[in-house]
């Protein structure tokens, strides 16, 4: 009947405005590889050396897992209208960036992401620099690596509920990307989101505290392409030995 449509549009509409908090068990599954792949270690080491560092990378997950508070805020907004290289989104919030415009043509939405690991894994690699510099790299190793899984995890599940109506994401576009200067993205994501909600703050730089914290934008739509690579976009990709062991998806 129409008037529960009408009912069912606007309570999509009224979750629409408000920021949705996404909280995960800490047990991300973290492996060595990854470890590794963060520290920037690739897999021509010598063996001995792998070894030490394989044991390293074991230490850290387990030190870290039980740091770690996966929590994110999002939003999804509808896309109003594109400008040349601004897109006007619902709420009158508007993102300025050349790569978002060209990636997300046909997309009706974004969904607006911001993602933490929280304050308790950023002290203890801080705190063992000095004491064992080879664990607290492992361990900063182990925060990056965590936050990009569950980063994984969160496109993962917009995926999964963007094809409930039958609609399609694009790949998460993160401030830094080329395309989308840092001091341009960031801002932007905060005037959005309440990042105060996750206890992630950013300062004149745009670095964001807790360190291990990233945020992201995903296009939401039935008409545009999807199934291009994240490093074709990354300020790195020239000289990043890690391309190929990236899922395509």
């Amino acid at each position: 009947p129409p008037d529960l449509a009408d009912d069912r549009r606007l309570d999509e509409l009224s979750q629409s405005l408000q920021d949705q908090i996404v909280q995960h068990s800490s047990d991300l599954e973290i492996e060595v590889e990854h470890v590794l792949r963060s520290q920037g270690i690739g897999p021509n080491r010598p063996t001995a050396s792998i070894s030490q560092l394989v044991q390293l990378a074991q230490r850290a997950i387990e030190i870290g897992q039980s740091l770690i508070e996966p929590t994110a805020v999002y939003r999804h907004l509808d896309i109003i209208k594109v400008q040349h290289e601004r897109i006007l989104l619902f709420e009158g919030h508007v993102i300025h960036s050349s790569l978002i415009v060209q990636h997300i043509a046909g997309a009706t939405a974004l969904v607006v992401v911001l993602s933490t690991l929280g304050h308790k894994i950023d002290a203890p690699s801080t705190e063992t620099q000095k004491s064992d510099p080879a664990l607290a790299l492992a361990l900063d190793g182990f925060g990056s690596a965590a936050v990009e899984t569950f980063t994984n995890v969160l496109c993962q599940q917009f995926e999964r509920e963007a094809a409930e109506r039958t609609l399609q994401t694009s790949i998460p576009l993160s401030p830094g990307m080329i395309g989308w200067p840092v001091d341009h993205g960031q801002p932007q994501i905060f005037n959005i989101l309440d990042a105060q909600s996750l206890g992630v703050s950013m300062n004149t730089a745009c670095v964001m505290t807790p360190r291990k914290s990233l945020s992201f934008v995903i296009g939401e739509g039935s008409s545009f392409q999807t199934g291009s690579k994240t490093c074709k976009y990354c300020a790195v990709q020239e000289t990043c030995r890690y391309q190929d062991h990236y899922d395509p998806r």
